[in-house]
């Protein structure tokens, strides 16, 4: 599921041809093989395009205990655990945003003080 960095495999197709493939990948996992006459072929039909990715938390290795961490620490997030840190995530957005509007007013106060006193004198 992820290549020896840590990335998600990614698996691209170009299709059927009897033409030479314009995009040549080589052995290397970090890309750096990759070799497109982008001269002779400045686009690639693409037909089939797949992203993987673990939905679980990996694996821990075991403690110097040896004891491993419950089943239960393992599960991927049910609805109920998104739904819980989009509730907490909106509250942070509510009080950002009213505390964008109270620093509004303040400076618009400052401003008008700051213009007041101006004038006055």
């Amino acid at each position: 599921m992820f290549d020896r960095f840590g990335y998600p495999k990614v698996s691209l197709s170009p299709g059927e041809s009897d033409a030479p493939p314009p995009l040549k990948i080589g052995w290397e996992p970090d890309g750096s093989g990759l070799d497109w006459d982008n001269v002779a072929h400045p686009k690639i039909p693409v037909i089939w395009c797949t992203f993987t990715s673990e939905l679980g938390v990996p694996l821990p290795e075991p403690d110097d205990d040896g004891k491993q961490p419950a089943p239960e620490d393992l599960l991927p997030p049910t609805r109920a655990d998104v739904a819980a840190i989009q509730n907490r995530v909106a509250k942070i957005d509510d009080r950002l945003a009213s505390f964008a509007n109270t620093m509004k007013f303040l400076a618009w106060l400052i401003v008008a003080v700051f213009v007041i006193g101006r004038l006055l004198h």
